[in-house]
């Protein structure tokens, strides 16, 4: 009997089977494989990224989600499921849209900071360049050569270090996606999206989020079911019993900030109650309304967040870039690489030599 029920176990399991070895060891399969360019090389080529194809469309957060949902076929709302049911999914689906959303726009600015910084190694290893050239003329002293190439190399581990942020934020985006194999090339934006002109007011933010927090609703109607059980009063008789068992805590002593002597408070002997189901009442109203004030708080520390992102936001894109200060076009001023990739404009040369361009 166990023999048989084994093989029609394998049996059953075949197709399966077959489908994961093929996504797993199938050698027809074609893996594509991780480019790497290393940020170190003398030739400025290898810290440019790769060209894209034109004809490919970037990959949109509308469109990284409808990947995601097509891997998760426990986010679809059966047509005929309780309303439980309904809530648990759409719960879980929101969920999965900010991780999506979220791993979108990591992957994105990653990206858009490797080629930012891309462009100032650039402008670095041009500026040790003509450093060099002005040195071997004899215009320069060796301290602003030293300058450059201390420059350049910097920003070369930044490179470095910016290649592996965009590469590793890209596979986690590649990750929740569930893409593999040829399916991973896939192109992102070149920027994030416009920046909104004014951010997102409060409005009801508060209740917009005990509204969908499903744990507080499942806390709620517990809390109502077990108060259903007792009589209000006494609900109300074993909540000021409590307040009266804490008071003894309030009173200030010299080791107020002490919690060594402090022992927990004890219900007197004549008013405290022995019958579990009005304890449990007591508890499980106390657990919602402690969860109710907790999501009001992440709540209002989230839009405290959003709101201070966006000004951020704001301020980097009306604000000059540290890397791009503007130059004071002096009259021996260098190139204007050269004065983005140092930060200043270049000493003048020596007196009575003729500074030379490359």
């Amino acid at each position: 009997m166990r023999k048989l029920l084994f093989s029609a176990a394998v049996m059953a399991c075949a197709p399966h089977w077959v489908l994961a070895q093929a996504l797993t060891s199938d050698p027809s399969v074609t893996v594509r494989p991780v480019d790497y360019l290393s940020a170190f090389g003398s030739a400025k080529v290898q810290t440019k990224p790769n060209p894209k194809s034109a004809t490919s469309t970037p990959l949109s957060p509308e469109q990284a989600l409808q990947l995601a949902l097509l891997k998760q076929p426990a986010l679809f709302i059966q047509p005929y499921a309780p309303s439980q049911e309904r809530a648990e999914i759409q719960a879980a689906f929101t969920q999965l849209t900010h991780s999506v959303y979220r791993d979108w726009i990591e992957a994105v600015t990653a990206q858009q900071s490797l080629g930012t910084v891309r462009e100032v190694h650039e402008a670095a290893q041009t500026a040790a360049e003509l450093a060099q050239r002005m040195v071997q003329a004899g215009n320069w002293s060796k301290v602003p050569l030293l300058q450059a190439q201390v420059l350049a190399s910097s920003t070369a581990t930044q490179v470095a270090q910016a290649q592996v942020q965009a590469f590793s934020a890209r596979e986690k985006l590649l990750r929740r996606l569930g893409l593999w194999g040829s399916q991973v090339n896939i192109d992102l934006p070149q920027q994030l999206p416009k920046l909104p002109d004014a951010p997102q007011p409060w409005a009801d933010s508060e209740n917009l989020a005990l509204h969908n927090k499903l744990e507080l609703s499942t806390a709620a109607f517990n809390a109502r079911l077990a108060q259903a059980k007792v009589n209000p009063s006494d609900v109300l008789e074993t909540q000021n019993t409590m307040m009266e068992a804490t008071t003894p805590l309030t009173v200030p002593t010299l080791k107020t900030l002490e919690i060594g002597h402090l022992s927990a408070p004890t219900l007197p002997r004549n008013r405290a109650s022995t019958n579990p189901v009005l304890i449990n009442a007591a508890t499980e109203q106390a657990h919602a309304d402690m969860l109710a004030a907790n999501t009001r708080s992440q709540a209002r520390e989230a839009w405290f967040r959003y709101r201070t992102a966006w000004d951020l936001a704001r301020h980097q894109r009306v604000s000059p870039s540290p890397w791009q200060p503007p130059c004071k076009k002096k009259p021996n001023c260098a190139t204007t690489a050269c004065c983005k990739a140092l930060g200043t404009c270049w000493p003048a040369p020596a007196p009575g030599s003729t500074a030379s361009t490359p």
